[in-house]
């Protein structure tokens, strides 16, 4: 499964728990993590023996989208995960992915971008006020229901 942390180094502290409720609910799921260059450094204590692949960022332009393009079509993902700041959009590595071949994309937005996102949540005024780590928590129980049903009912992954 492919996980974008879609943000800087502080970003990656709020998506923990959500990485944690994912390893709780797959155990046998690999998981790939999917930064900027930039927070390489502050994810590796989450990586728990997985991988990770850099985004180079939209801003270094097509040829380095092309070359992330190729990096997510190699891993072959079942699925892949966005999380995102609020505000954010996650619809440019969830096109990638797309073109990529990955089946299922899921992530929250502000706008409905197409099929893009195949379980999409929108984020509304009230997402605002929640923490990143809340959010993040719920659009996988949102997504992955039967996550929720592996975990005996666990609101929250163990620490």
């Amino acid at each position: 499964m492919l996980v974008a942390l879609v943000g800087g180094a502080a970003e990656i502290e709020p998506c923990r728990l959500a990485l944690r409720w994912l390893q709780e609910a797959a155990p046998k799921a690999q998981l790939t993590l999917l930064v900027e260059t930039a927070a390489v450094e502050a994810v590796q204590k989450l990586a728990r023996g997985g991988e990770i692949m850099t985004d180079p960022g939209g801003e270094a332009g097509a040829e380095a989208d092309r070359w992330l393009l190729e990096e997510i079509r190699k891993g072959r993902f079942e699925a892949a995960v966005f999380f995102t700041p609020f505000g954010r959009s996650p619809y440019r590595l969830a096109y990638l992915a797309y073109l990529a071949g990955v089946p299922v994309r899921v992530g929250q937005a502000q706008e409905w971008g197409g099929s893009v996102l195949n379980r999409y949540f929108k984020e509304d005024e009230a997402s605002a006020c929640r923490p990143s780590a809340q959010r993040h928590l719920e659009l996988l129980q949102k997504a992955f229901p039967e996550g929720n049903e592996e975990q005996n009912g666990r609101k929250q992954p163990r620490e």
